[in-house]
């Protein structure tokens, strides 16, 4: 079951002009749709009061071909974080700078993967510092597009973070903890997670 296909479409316009019938057809358009692409989100705390913070994006491709041009984009709120970039690994191997990009100042984070094969997923792990030590929420979405392509971006699901200061740090460390039992327990009774 291939889960690429394409979209073959035209139109047809009816009307009068100076009085006579008349019957337009446009060109035909063909656009690539990709089903089957997942991108999920996910990080190593929930509430976090030490220096750094580590992410991890999945991109799944379910399909039976490559797909080719990747892009994900994520925006780390310049306010509260900076990005690591020498701590951006994909599939285990450092990222080179033709790969990533990161505006500092907008917090825009790009990862372009030139291909993903098909029935393959590709991780991607990277850290972040925190630029204040003061409580706030860290909201996060990453989303992936394949350039030169009609269809639409694919957002990932919303990471929440807690940040509290760093005198906090044992309390989090706990909650943590608890939080990592529960997620595995929940793991290990739903085995198709």
């Amino acid at each position: 079951m291939n889960k690429v296909s394409k979209l073959v479409n035209s139109a047809i316009s009816y009307g009068k002009i100076n009085g006579v019938e008349t019957e337009i057809n446009s060109n035909e358009v063909e656009v690539t749709l990709v089903n089957e692409l997942g991108i999920c989100k996910q990080t190593d705390k929930i509430v976090w009061a030490d220096d750094c913070l580590a992410f991890t994006i999945i991109v799944k491709n379910q399909t039976e071909t490559d797909v080719q041009d990747v892009v994900i984009n994520d925006i780390l709120n310049p306010t509260f974080v900076s990005l690591i970039t020498t701590s951006v690994r994909i599939d285990g191997i450092p990222a080179s700078y033709g790969t990533i990009s990161y505006n500092p100042k907008t917090g825009l984070f790009t990862i372009r993967i030139p291909s993903i094969s098909a029935l393959q997923t590709t991780i991607i792990c990277f850290i972040v510092r925190k630029k204040l030590d003061i409580p706030f929420i860290l909201c996060n979405q990453a989303t992936m597009s394949i350039q030169n392509s009609q269809n639409d971006d694919i957002a990932s699901n919303t990471v929440k973070v807690i940040s509290l200061p760093s005198f906090y740090r044992n309390m989090a460390n706990i909650i943590n903890l608890e939080w990592r039992i529960k997620k595995n327990r929940f793991k290990c009774k739903n085995s198709t997670i």
